[in-house]
């Protein structure tokens, strides 16, 4: 059947439940045409998954920034179509990625999310990573379209750029990426230009659609639809997440109304369906590709140390010290060599089952030829606990009145779920665990979560703060959630009993 077939067979309440999200990661299913919930996941770096569970491990490869530096085509494509096969294992229909904004400032805070500063070469690495992932039949989302550049006020400015920057620097990836490898959808950024959101923008229409030949689905950036009946009558298709309250009943009265017209509510639908079919989610209908099996760990880890070699750049070799001579001493400075941040975090994040740092890889090269010192401390704030440090360490459950519902065993500290793969009846947890000192000093140790957290030390301080968060609320819950810390003076080898609630 085709979308205009499937759409004749939808009411109205129907459509509008397709075209905002039915949860954080999810689009509504419709079983009357055999339509069943499509997934969508972060992606720019590895495929986190729809289910949040920090046990649901992925693969972690080279930042984009990274990946760009080997200036390699074939390479990404070759990253796409493994992503592909993540996203498969994940139940993930479509991957949310790449991003294409392009780094036009210092401190952008998701430059790391993307490829470079030039259009051209984002344009080209970004093509070639699409192609990989629908080659395997899962959706690309390149984002954030357009001018999502600035991390001050990003999810508020208006980016107010002249029509030949536009059309030669912000669009040009965008432009690229579409004329040479159709994506199957596309994300509208939070920002505005020129005076109107992008999610209410005409460039959604033209050049995106009109000019370019876009066919897919414009999905939200997360809480990124501003109102109802400008969203609604422009190119945004998807309000991600939902139930979204703007696009419910308002829509629904508006559409009674005649503000918003039900030929843009099909359109929507007619685009989500379109999608629906490429990814395989319609029942009889055959998705655009077959998709790949499993990746296995030695597949994995062997793409990962090939893509981060490939971006690696040898700047000088003053004095020809590279190659080192077989007995060469070599001094590892910084606090990163130990515990090595290999995410840029926000919604990049993954879980990877493990990680070595360059301390750990060196030493097992070089053995005590290497001599590692932290040297000074970047972090203004606590850094994680790392998998060494906890010792004993438990997850346990509670219920509303405090009582045991499960129990398990805890290899990190960075506790992740969602609804689904909270314990029945769990409304709170503690993770206790054991801390050993590395040196001697005054350390400090803290939490951070949606809602109420405490931090205590056994036979010592703790510390509580609360919050009311919305768990819809991804930026609060993510990147502003309550947190507090105290401080312990401990010898070096010396242990203590944490516990975090």
């Amino acid at each position: 059947m085709t979308p205009d077939d499937l759409l004749a067979a939808l009411d109205l309440p129907a459509k509008l439940r397709l075209i905002t999200g039915s949860g954080v990661w999810s689009t509504a299913a419709l079983p009357e045409i055999g339509l069943r919930e499509m997934h969508l996941s972060d992606g720019p770096v590895g495929v986190r998954g729809w289910v949040e569970d920090e046990r649901n491990t992925s693969a972690n490869l080279p930042s984009p920034t990274a990946l760009a530096a080997s200036w390699d085509e074939v390479l990404l494509e070759r990253i796409g179509a493994f992503l592909a096969a993540e996203a498969v294992a994940k139940d993930v229909d479509v991957v949310l990625g790449p991003t294409i904004n392009l780094q036009r400032a210092p401190y952008g805070g998701r430059h790391f999310e993307c490829y470079s500063e030039d259009p051209v070469l984002s344009g080209r690495l970004a093509a070639a990573y699409v192609r990989g992932l629908q080659r395997n039949g899962v959706a690309a989302c390149p984002k954030h379209y357009v001018g999502n550049d600035s991390e001050t006020e990003r999810m508020t400015l208006d980016a107010r750029i002249d029509e030949r920057t536009l059309r030669e620097v912000y669009l040009a990836p965008f432009e690229h990426v579409v004329r040479t490898a159709q994506p199957w959808t596309i994300m509208a950024a939070y920002n505005g230009v020129n005076g109107a959101p992008m999610t209410e923008n005409p460039l959604l229409d033209d050049p995106l659609r009109a000019e370019w030949g876009f066919d897919g689905a414009v999905v939200s950036d997360w809480m990124a639809v501003y109102s109802t009946v400008a969203s609604a009558g422009a190119g945004t298709d998807l309000a991600m997440p939902g139930p979204w309250a703007l696009w419910a009943e308002p829509l629904a009265k508006a559409v009674a109304s005649g503000e918003v017209p039900v030929a843009a509510i099909d359109a929507k639908v007619r685009n989500l369906l379109r999608l629906a079919g490429r990814v395989g989610a319609l029942k009889d209908v055959e998705r655009a590709a077959p998709v790949p099996s499993a990746n296995d760990g030695d597949t994995i880890a062997a793409l990962a140390r090939e893509a981060a070699t490939a971006g690696m750049v040898l700047l000088r070799n003053q004095g020809n010290v590279l190659p080192l001579a077989g007995d060469a001493t070599v001094a590892l400075i910084g606090p990163g060599s130990r515990d090595p941040r290999t995410q840029g975090g926000g919604s990049a994040t993954v879980f990877p089952p493990y990680a070595v740092s360059p301390e750990a890889g060196l030493r097992a090269v070089l053995g005590d030829r290497l001599i590692q010192a932290d040297g000074a401390h970047l972090r203004a704030g606590l850094r994680p606990v790392t998998r060494d440090e906890l010792h004993d360490a438990r997850l346990t459950w509670l219920d509303a009145d405090g009582q045991v519902v499960d129990s398990e065993p805890a290899s990190t500290a960075v506790i992740v779920r969602s609804p689904r793969t909270v314990p029945a009846g769990g409304a709170t947890f503690e993770l206790r665990s054991r801390f050993r000192a590395r040196g001697k000093g005054n350390w400090r140790f803290g939490t951070f979560g949606a809602g109420t957290v405490q931090i205590s030390v056994d036979g010592g301080p703790s510390a509580t703060e609360s919050a009311v968060v919305d768990p819809l609320d991804i930026h609060r819950v993510i990147m502003e959630p309550p947190q507090v810390a105290v401080s312990v003076p401990l010898e070096a080898g010396e242990e203590n009993g944490l516990t975090a609630r």
